[in-house]
């Protein structure tokens, strides 16, 4: 498969990925193409793909699970980085902890292998034969959990990441949801509903100028100046210049 090819079939391995599916409502397919492509380029791919001799299913695997993904991931941390930290964490407790388990390890052996983004978890003290609720009435359920309050306390080496809330705590947090809703979901599914009770911060940066020609529709914002301002004689401007200290009116 030759570079041109690669290129040509990336916008269909782009909107299959389930990663991709918030960033194409912010960016355009042919953005995601050019850096996808760009990031292959930069790394040198199409050599290695020719020097191993991989197959064209081979090497639209190899871009959907790695390069891609790896590019997505990259795109989620700079964009929202504490909702990214938070949303690992959560990940991270919901499989690790002993307060919780999994509820469809008893499937089929033979079925392929699910993505851990669609595995069901609940409490590890329900039945494994508990049913589950639809999405509409777990996210109603889970507007009952009162949200959480913002640990302001920071940590990192630059000091300027906040804890937003300790592992204990949301923990007992994850527990909370899990009462609400009283269902197993989906570790993607809990990761949204955890996250509506958490003060979740993300910047957003924000153009103050006006949009171009192209851009009818932006929001355009005019700033005022509101310091104080008097209108000066070009005397009394001299008179400032020469000697700060002075009062310009009583010198005019």
């Amino acid at each position: 498969m030759t570079g041109e090819q690669i290129y040509e079939r990336l916008p269909r391995l782009i909107a299959r990925h389930p990663l991709a599916r918030r960033e194409l409502s912010y960016s355009s397919l042919d953005d995601l193409q050019h850096d996808l492509y760009l990031v292959l380029l930069s790394k040198n791919r199409f050599a290695h793909f020719a020097e191993t001799g991989m197959t064209d299913a081979e090497i639209e695997r190899q871009i959907y699970t790695i390069e891609l993904k790896n590019l997505l991931l990259a795109r989620l941390r700079w964009e929202l980085p504490e909702s990214f930290r938070l949303a690992r964490r959560i990940s991270r407790l919901i499989q690790t902890s002993k307060a919780f388990k999994r509820f469809d390890t008893h499937e089929d052996a033979s079925r392929p292998h699910r993505r851990a983004a669609v595995r069901l978890y609940g409490l590890a003290e329900w039945e494994l034969e508990k049913q589950s609720r639809n999405a509409v009435e777990m996210k109603e359920s889970a507007l009952l959990v009162s949200p959480v309050q913002r640990d302001t306390r920071t940590v990192g080496c630059t000091g300027d990441v906040q804890i937003v809330i300790t592992n204990i705590e949301l923990e007992k947090l994850i527990v909370r949801v899990f009462k609400a809703i009283d269902s197993p979901a989906s570790l993607s599914s809990l990761r949204s509903l955890v996250l509506s009770r958490l003060p979740v911060m993300d910047i957003y940066l924000v153009s103050m100028g006006g949009g171009s020609e192209d851009q009818e529709d932006k929001m355009e914002f005019d700033l005022p100046d509101k310091r104080e301002f008097h209108a000066l004689s070009l005397p009394a401007f001299n008179i400032l210049c020469l000697n700060p200290t002075s009062n310009p009116r009583s010198n005019a």
